[in-house]
């Protein structure tokens, strides 16, 4: 029996010191620590244990307390550590490290190690650990992506010293550095750092980059994506110029149009248009009439309309979708519903909420013609119940047996795949289906007939009115103090806060109701079989 403290103290630590299994070990390295029984300066030996649990609770026991003040001088990265495990709790100590002392120093020799580069945790853990000084220290950041291993760092600290506003030292790390994968990377990075912000003089020697850096095809458009937060103007001009030229590829036309497209330029509509009547340019004929639906221009409706029976199913569905974009587009469609230009089964429920949103003096006409033309959106709770109780008599397993499954596939394409994932396939609208209790014909038909009934919040429907009377509606992706990025069923927008007259966050799914209502008995039972699968 050890009746004196400091002798127990020095029997428990010569056990931990001689003790041959590792489960013991810790416990008694635990009980040291608890009981303040470890000396600090045996932390250094500690992370050249031969035992991974103990070195990697060395490393861990560092962030408390009684040891953060002095973190610096009481214990040494081991470099030649093999253990990812214990290169984890390295990355993690980089939170509360003074990155005056260790935190660059650990940091650099962390990120030298290629076998991090795959590894699921680590590369956040680092970023997580280093992102709040990047900042604060650019350069010191550079030289740790210049030693880096791991390629998600460039891209990570590219976008924030983009978010700073801090372009130079990434463009001069750019330009000294002719990898092009290193290059995508950090043009990718500082591309999403200037998402939203307001305009950006550019740096000196941005010219000269971006000139060599557009005469790569890897490269370009990333180069252009970022010129256009630059030098907005001359830009647009270029892209404009694009649109016109007949021997410009598919790419470059499709990302001049996303481009004319978020500056809403109103020079460009001609052009846009001409695109959607050549019919060389069919594959990205959507994309020029969604382009349309940015800027607000008479004769634009009117041409939409006239050029719709010529069109593909996809980019009559992109007409469509146009047509809803504001007010004035939306009374256009509302009279080709009924003179029959267009027809009205091509008009969703979606659609027509999407009409049933706009506000000011159209509000009044436009829900009356829509109700006169089309119908309307609302039904009451005892009718989806016995709705849903109609389709489930119907949809029996013997049913369900004789479904064409290939053709339930067709019908997801057609009708879910745009938001909704299954088997990795699909959007990210709303939420993946993969995981879901497919193998319920109630819970699909639930959720199908009545998709507000139950609803996730990151799911409600967010509707966005901008000052022009446009309308954006869709799930709100993020926000930041200059913007808001906005994710719809057939793109992704970023919608800048002064440009919003009103935003309404509603109890309301973005997937339409009677969405099995447009198909055939045959077709429902064939796409829930699909979805059951």
């Amino acid at each position: 029996k050890l009746e004196d403290p400091e002798e127990f103290k020095e029997t428990l630590r010569k056990v931990f010191a001689v003790h041959p299994e590792d489960a013991t070990r810790l416990r008694l390295f635990l009980t040291l620590h608890a009981t303040g029984t470890l000396p600090h300066h045996a932390l250094n030996d500690l992370v050249h244990d031969e035992s991974e649990a103990v070195r990697t609770w060395a490393v861990r026991v560092c962030t408390e307390k009684e040891y953060a003040d002095d973190v610096d001088v009481q214990i040494a990265f081991n470099a030649k550590d093999p253990s990812l495990q214990v290169r984890l709790a390295w990355a993690s100590l980089l939170q509360k490290a003074s990155f005056d002392g260790i935190g660059w120093r650990v940091a650099k020799q962390l990120v030298e190690d290629p076998a991090i580069a795959d590894d699921q945790n680590l590369p956040l853990m680092i970023w997580f650990g280093i992102k709040d000084h990047v900042a604060a220290e650019p350069e010191r950041a550079l030289q740790l992506l210049a030693a880096s291993k791991i390629p998600v760092l460039q891209n990570h600290i590219s976008r924030r010293l983009a978010e700073d506003r801090n372009l130079a030292p990434v463009f001069e790390f750019i330009a000294a550095n002719p990898d092009v994968e290193t290059r995508a990377r950090m043009l990718e990075g500082v591309q999403s750092g200037l998402a939203g912000l307001p305009s950006i003089e550019a740096p000196d020697g941005w010219g000269q980059l971006f000139a060599e850096l557009a005469k790569s095809d890897q490269l370009r458009p990333l180069a252009d994506r970022i010129d256009f937060f630059l030098n907005r103007d001359s830009a647009l001009q270029r892209q404009r110029a694009i649109l016109g030229d007949a021997d410009a590829d598919d790419q470059a036309v499709a990302l001049a149009l996303d481009l004319i497209a978020e500056a809403r330029d109103q020079e460009s509509a001609e052009a846009i248009l001409a695109v959607i009547g050549d019919t060389n340019r069919a594959g990205i004929h959507p994309q020029a009439i969604e382009a349309l639906g940015a800027i607000r221009k008479p004769g634009i409706a009117s041409a939409l309309v006239d050029a719709y029976a010529d069109l593909t199913g996809e980019s009559q569905l992109a007409t469509i979708n146009t047509l809803v974009t504001n007010p004035a587009y939306a009374r256009a469609l509302l009279s080709a519903l009924e003179s029959g230009a267009i027809p009205k089964n091509a008009v969703t429920a979606f659609h027509a909420r999407q009409i049933q949103s706009f506000k000011g003096k159209e509000h009044d006409e436009l829900q009356k013609r829509l109700a006169e033309v089309w119908g309307t959106t609302k039904s009451s709770s005892a009718e989806k119940r016995a709705l849903i109780k109609q389709f489930q008599d119907q949809l029996l397993p013997d049913v369900l047996a004789k479904a064409d499954v290939e053709n339930g596939h067709t019908k997801f394409q057609q009708l879910c795949m745009a938001c909704h994932t299954l088997h990795g396939e699909g959007g990210q609208v709303g939420p993946d289906l993969t995981g879901a209790n497919r193998g319920e014909v109630y819970y699909l038909l639930e959720n199908i007939v009545d998709p507000s009934a139950t609803l996730p919040q990151d799911f409600q429907l967010t509707i966005i009115t901008r000052k022009d009377g446009s309308v954006v509606s869709g799930n709100l992706k993020g926000e930041n103090e200059y913007a808001v990025t906005m994710r719809t069923p057939t793109d992704e927008q970023i919608i800048n806060l002064d440009d919003i007259a009103k935003r309404e966050t509603l109890p309301q799914s973005i997937m339409p109701e009677g969405l099995l209502l447009t198909l055939k008995p045959d077709e429902v039972r064939d796409l829930i079989a699909f979805l059951q699968k």
